[in-house]
């Protein structure tokens, strides 16, 4: 039986996103946003209060569907879209 080698989920996280948009009650939230988030990287999100900041929080986690999205992922299997 081969050896597994024991890499930790910092060391393979990655996820990428392009042109998120968020709109609630009539009001865009979010358009056009995208990221790349490689493994070990640091990363903020600043802005005033109401601008999407959270909103953006919630559809990388996958708890808010966005209104439009492309969003890929991998730890340990593909992510899918939320």
């Amino acid at each position: 039986m081969p050896a597994t080698t024991h890499v930790p989920a910092r060391e393979r996280a990655q996820l990428t996103c392009a042109d998120i948009r968020v709109e609630r009650g009539g009001n865009t939230v979010l358009s056009g946003v995208g990221m790349n988030v490689s493994p070990r990287s640091r990363w903020g999100i600043v802005g005033e209060n109401g601008r999407g900041k959270s909103a953006l929080l919630h559809v990388l986690a996958g708890t808010l569907a966005p209104d439009g999205v492309t969003v890929a992922g991998r730890l340990h299997q593909p992510a899918r879209c939320p």
